[in-house]
């Protein structure tokens, strides 16, 4: 087996890792970001927390006697709206997604040039990669993020989404050229 393809393959890695990764960082936040918006918000409790003044204070709790203090609802919990998917850091995203591409790209170059394409055509065992490392961003978004594995399946198809428009209009604004 010659080492031919190894130079470009190279290329390819270093593009992923320095223009791919980043920008891809920034679109799983904005995929974060509107997922978040359809999922809408996470509460904790439905129940807001009855707060017990008259208990804190040490005094003796009466609700007949109309001179008692009040007894309020905490403002903190009704306002405390968790996010359904939590928002990471743009250097968080950074290694998410750079973990994600690693995983992924080992997988593709083991099936198509050490595995069963190495010997045939590259073609069907490069479609099956692509099946299968589908898996691969949406078990590490779902492991890092942490959230449930539906939730990292919405993320990935909207980041991916976004990446294929993107990267069509950077390659159509190229073939115009």
């Amino acid at each position: 087996m010659t080492l031919s393809f190894l130079p470009g393959l190279l290329i390819n890695i270093a593009l992923l890792l320095l223009i791919g990764t980043p920008v891809l960082a920034v679109f799983l936040r904005l995929a974060i970001s509107l997922a978040n918006r359809i999922i809408g918000p996470q509460q904790p409790s439905t129940d807001p927390a009855l707060i017990d003044i008259p208990s804190m204070a040490g005094l003796p709790s009466n609700d007949a006697n109309p001179y008692a203090p009040p007894r309020t609802v905490s403002i903190a919990v009704e306002k405390d709206n968790v996010a359904a998917i939590p928002m990471p850091t743009l250097w968080s995203a950074f290694g998410i997604v750079m973990i994600a591409a690693i995983l992924s790209t080992a997988l593709i170059f083991s099936a198509i040039y050490l595995g069963p394409g190495a010997k045939g055509s590259p073609i069907l065992p490069g479609l099956l990669c692509q099946a299968v490392s589908f898996f691969i961003p949406v078990f590490s978004y779902g492991l890092m993020l942490p959230t449930s594995f539906r939730r990292a399946a919405l993320v990935y198809f909207i980041q991916f989404a976004m990446a294929l428009v993107f990267f069509g209009v950077i390659f159509a604004a190229a073939w115009t050229v």
